[in-house]
């Protein structure tokens, strides 16, 4: 591939295909000498050549040896927002949140702007770390989400998506956390649909089903149900895992009148008349005709 990509000229692509190579085989040294050889093989040692290295590097789980190779070339190459975006992405994978803050920190002084990913970056990090099913973990995570809103930025449905993924779970947790955190979370839930709806920002199927997903896993049928007609009506089609979870919970349930009206509903029935409000309760479906609009949340 590599040959073909060279004699046919496409120089940007063998050279993202080398590093991903090396880096894919611990050949990092290589990859860095690579690197400072490549005008020999026609390109320039330019920023976007960088950042390929820097983001090949992270994505192979070696952050620190892409901060280190940043700190020697940052004098002679320019970075730009895409390389501290990277890097901030790197830490946040390897779950080194100070190092992705310090980065930051880097980027404003540089005079480049955090954008919504690297925000939505950090808020991953925190919303996938193990420990993460603690109360105060999620404030860390909305208070990114609060800064993003004071800085400018607004979150987009990948921000919102990745809140929403930790609101419906509480798997792991202790009887006695579990008890505590549900209700904030489901007030958080909400809001995060409410504040979407707010800013003209479209759930998207992969909202509907880590909706339904987490809501189902949670023991939350109902709820689940619910969002699973709204996305039909919605002319969404299920991932057949959505769908299968929601029967085998269903009978798990012995709800089996619920479970044969699901089996009428496939990927062309957009158009059925589904009541989806009717296995809500009272609450949540005021809450959900009302568009999630006056709903408020203290955190």
């Amino acid at each position: 591939m590599v040959d073909i990509l060279g004699k046919s000229k496409q120089f940007d692509a063998m050279w993202g295909l080398v590093m991903r190579r090396f880096s894919g085989a611990g050949r990092w040294k290589d990859a860095i000498e690579t690197f400072h050889k490549i005008e020999k093989i026609g390109l320039e040692k330019d920023t976007m050549a960088m950042n390929v290295l820097l983001d090949t590097l992270c994505k192979e789980r070696s952050a620190m040896r892409a901060r280190d190779f940043f700190f020697e070339v940052r004098e002679s190459i320019p970075p730009d927002a895409t390389t501290f975006n990277i890097l901030i992405h790197g830490w946040c994978k390897a779950r080194k949140l100070e190092e992705a803050r310090w980065t930051m920190e880097d980027m404003r002084e540089s005079r480049f702007i955090p954008c919504v990913i690297t925000y939505t970056s950090l808020i991953e990090a925190y919303c996938m770390d193990k420990n993460f099913r603690a109360w105060g973990q999620l404030r860390d995570a909305l208070s990114i989400y609060e800064e993003m809103h004071r800085n400018g930025r607004p979150p987009n449905v990948i921000t919102y998506n990745t809140l929403i993924s930790s609101a419906v779970l509480t798997s792991g947790l202790t009887l006695l956390t579990k008890n505590c955190c549900r209700r904030k979370r489901t007030q958080l839930l909400y809001f995060l649909l409410g504040d979407m709806l707010k800013k003209d920002i479209s759930i998207d199927l992969g909202t509907y089903t880590l909706l339904v997903q987490g809501l189902c896993r949670n023991g939350k049928l109902h709820q689940s149900c619910s969002f699973f007609e709204k996305m039909v009506l919605k002319g969404f089609i299920p991932w057949e895992h959505t769908y299968e979870m929601l029967l085998k919970e269903l009978e798990r349930k012995k709800l089996n009148e619920e479970k044969g009206n699901y089996y009428k509903i496939d990927g062309t029935s957009s158009g059925a008349e589904l009541i989806w409000l009717s296995l809500c309760s009272e609450k949540e479906s005021n809450w959900l005709k009302s568009g999630f609009r006056h709903q408020t949340m203290e955190i």
